[in-house]
Formats: structure tokens, C-alpha cells, sequence
């Protein structure tokens, strides 16, 4: 009787979670709102936006989002605003370790 073998399947295996937010067209109506005065907490309020922790992941995994994120930031001149302030605290503070104990990227 001749041998089996395994063969490996040709499927991409599914992916798991909920489908990303992000796309270069959210990303940039996001920014405009940044350079705009709006806070990130501000803009993650609102029903349809992600959550912050999603934005800080982004900011730290997509280096073209936080050169747009920067520039944004910029754009508003002036003195720095307390709340974007607030937004990079609370950035800086997701920072460290996880609820996993693994070590975090910070920005």
C-alpha cells in the first residue's frame, strides 16, 4: 500500500479580530481634524471613530500616520494645546508593559 502524505493547504487562514478602521482616506480626514484644534479623545468620542488605544497602536506601527499625525500637530502653531498635551501623556502611558507582561513600543 503506498504512503500517505500530508499535503499543505493553499488557504490563507482567516484573520482574527474585527476588520481595521484605518485607510489613507481616514487617516487624513483624522489629521485635518488634528490640525484643526480637535483633540484625539475628542475625535475618538464620536461613535464612528476607533478608540485611542487603536490610534496610539497606528501611531506606533505606521510610520506615514505619524508623520501625517505630526505634521498636523504642527500645523496649529502657537503654544502647544493642553489637550493634545493630554493625548501624548496618555500615549506615553500606554507605554511600558501590557496586561500580557510583554514589553510595549513606545512611541
Amino acid at each position: 500500500m503506498p504512503t500517505r502524505t500530508k499535503s499543505r493547504s493553499t488557504q490563507v487562514p482567516a484573520k482574527i479580530g474585527r476588520p481595521t478602521k484605518y485607510s489613507d482616506e481616514w487617516a487624513e480626514a483624522f489629521c485635518r481634524e488634528i490640525s484643526q484644534g480637535h483633540s484625539v479623545a475628542e475625535i475618538c468620542e464620536r461613535r464612528e471613530q476607533p478608540s485611542q488605544q487603536s490610534i496610539y497602536t497606528w501611531l506606533r506601527e505606521n510610520e506615514h500616520f505619524l508623520e501625517r499625525y505630526a505634521r498636523a500637530r504642527e500645523a496649529l502653531g502657537g503654544p502647544p494645546d493642553v489637550r493634545h498635551e493630554a493625548d501624548f501623556s496618555a500615549a506615553l502611558q500606554s507605554c511600558g508593559r501590557s496586561r500580557r507582561g510583554r514589553s510595549r513600543q513606545c512611541l
